[in-house]
Order: C-alpha cells, then structure tokens, then sequence
C-alpha cells in the first residue's frame, strides 16, 4: 500500500485526509524500508504537503503517542518546523522561557537538530534543563513550575525508526510539519514558526482541520520561520475556525527593523545558549534582544494575555530588564542539574 501512495504522490496527486490517515498508519504499524521511506518523504516534499494530508497523517500519529494530561488551562506551544537554514539561535526556546516567567504555561514540543545547527532539545541540554521523557514527568514540570520541554521521542516511540532516513535526506520533511501538530500536551494556544510562505498556509489550513483554538503561524519573508527582526512577517491567526492573514513589521511593536542576521546567527548549540543567556540577561545584541521580545510577544497575544503584538513584546522586555526572566531562567536549571553555577 505504501509503495502505492509513493507513486501517486510522485505523480503530483493529492491524498485526502483519510488516505493520509491510512498511509501513516501503515508506515507506522510495518517495519522501515528506507528507500521507500525516503522516496515518500522526498516525494511529498517536491509536489508539496497539503493541508489535509498533515491532518491525516497528525490523526494517526495521535493515535500512537503517550500523551500528557493534564488540567492546566491556557497552555502555549512554541514549536516551529524548523528548515529555514538561517543558522539563528533557539529563538522560539528563549520565548518559551520568557513567557513562562511572565505565568503563560508552556508545554514546548521540540527535537534535536535534524536540518539546523541546534534544535531545541540540543540547546536545553547546553544550558542544564531537562527536558522531560514521560508524561508523569511532563505534568509534574507543568502543574509545579509552569513549563516543560517535552523530548519529542520520547513521546513519538513509533517515530523514532524514520530518524535514520530523516538524517542522510539534506531538506526539512513532512515530520518538521507534522511536529508542531503533534503535541501531546493538547496545548490551547500556539504559536508555530514555517520556513515558506506555502508552509506556513498549509499550516494554518491543517490546525483549522484538526479543530485547533487559536494558533498564529508566522513566517518572515527574509526566509525566517520566526516572528522576523530584520523584515516583514506574514502572519495566519486562525481562531474560531476562521483563519487572518497580516503582515507585521518590527515598527509596528515600537522596535527597529535590524540591517542584518548576524548578530542573532549561531554556529552550535552552544553558541545558541550563550546567546539565550546573554538574552534573558538583557546583554545580548539589540537585534537578538528585540526578536526573542518580538517571539514572545506573539505567543501572549496568541494566548490572549496581550492585546497586540506590540503590548506582548513589552511585557516581555519588561520581564527581561526585572531580571526575573533571569532569575526564572536559574532556578529551572538548577533543578535540571549543576550548570546554572557557572552562569
């Protein structure tokens, strides 16, 4: 059966949500024939991923996860597709731990790199926080300290068999899509990064299928798929079932558009954390300073804690120059381990 999905995807046909439904769930249940694999995932990504079949494909994944349960109300995702090659530090990792500190929960999906110099999961561990690996683990972090970093595959085992194939192809895949849908904290709100403009519709399409609350997809049309410093940013509110496209610029929030990508491009993992500490120290360069404000502001006017981008991005640089975000920053590592000693 997977085999001929492969050729009708080639042959430029779209699958509906439940054909796509169906094809995960074979991919799922049956042991990996890579090249298969492969041919699908580069299939998919040359013809380009439709909105029903990320619908279908997240409906089966769902079906195949540990998910987390939990009673927290208003919790807020971060987690983009990652793929846009822009080499910037963990912006949406420095978000979450901002809006966490100003009481916005956070349950952030998130993986080690695949296509990037540093995901998500790759920078915690620089920085001393753990992330957690059961949904025991996920709650206790959520209900007790307001945030978790919920290890993709620890909560995906019947995913972890594509990571090889994910690994030797050289272009972001369906999974990178996928992910920001796959959350199983069930988050209320989220805020999701797409590295194209055709992504980022595609997205929004997909999160108004499953039935989503009130998502923002963003995607800068420098290439960022980030809430954007150095350009314009398209952004799809979709709330209510009806989805809102604008475009937003860095003025609009009251800060300055920056010259270049420089000061916010890392070359590891560990960069990025220095960087991310340099950020909720208000050390860091302005341009990185004002796009993590910029990040966080769309995640609490996503969560309806700020009535524009504008007035999030305030709150956040407002808890940043306190110091709490800081001092919120330190206590979370110092429960993941000894490194916060030293910073």
């Amino acid at each position: 059966m997977i085999s001929m999905y492969v050729k009708k995807i080639a042959n430029k046909e779209k699958l509906n949500q439940q054909e796509a439904y169906l094809l995960m769930k074979d991919l799922i249940s049956q042991p990996v024939n890579e090249a298969e694999t492969a041919a699908l995932l580069s299939a998919l990504s040359l013809r380009g991923e439709t909105p029903e079949e990320l619908a279908g494909f997240a409906a089966a994944i769902k079906e195949n996860r540990h998910d987390v349960s939990h009673s927290v109300i208003g919790v807020i995702d971060t987690c983009g597709t990652g793929g846009d090659l822009k080499g910037t530090f963990n912006i949406s990792t420095a978000s979450a731990f901002v809006i966490a500190a100003l009481g916005q929960p956070v349950a952030k999906h998130g993986n080690g790199a695949v296509t990037s110099k540093s995901g998500s999961m790759d920078v915690l561990s620089e920085l001393g926080v753990e992330p957690a690996v059961t949904a025991e683990q996920a709650l206790a972090e959520l209900e007790s300290r307001n945030v978790t970093f919920l290890h993709a595959p620890s909560f995906h085992p019947a995913l972890k068999k594509f990571a090889s194939v994910r690994k030797k192809l050289p272009f972001r895949t369906v999974f990178n899509l996928i992910g920001p849908l796959s959350n199983p904290a069930d988050p209320d709100f989220q805020l999701i990064g797409a590295s194209s403009e055709k992504n980022a519709e595609t997205l929004a399409d997909a999160l108004k299928l499953r039935g989503a609350k009130r998502a923002v997809v963003v995607f800068g049309t420098d290439g960022m798929d980030e809430v954007s410093i150095t350009a314009p940013t398209k952004l799809y509110l979709v709330n209510e079932g009806k989805i809102t496209e604008n475009v937003f610029t860095p003025e609009t929030a009251g800060l300055k558009t920056a010259d270049a990508f420089t000061s916010i491009q890392v070359q590891s993992s560990r960069e990025s954390a220095a960087l991310i500490l340099q950020v909720l120290q208000g050390k860091a360069p302005q341009a990185a300073q004002d796009i993590v404000a910029l990040n966080a502001g769309t995640a609490l006017f996503c969560a309806n804690k700020a009535a524009t981008i504008g007035d999030g991005a305030a709150l956040a640089e407002q808890v940043i120059k306190s110091g709490h975000a800081y001092e919120f920053f330190r206590q979370l590592s110092a429960e993941g381990g000894p490194v916060h000693a030293a910073n």
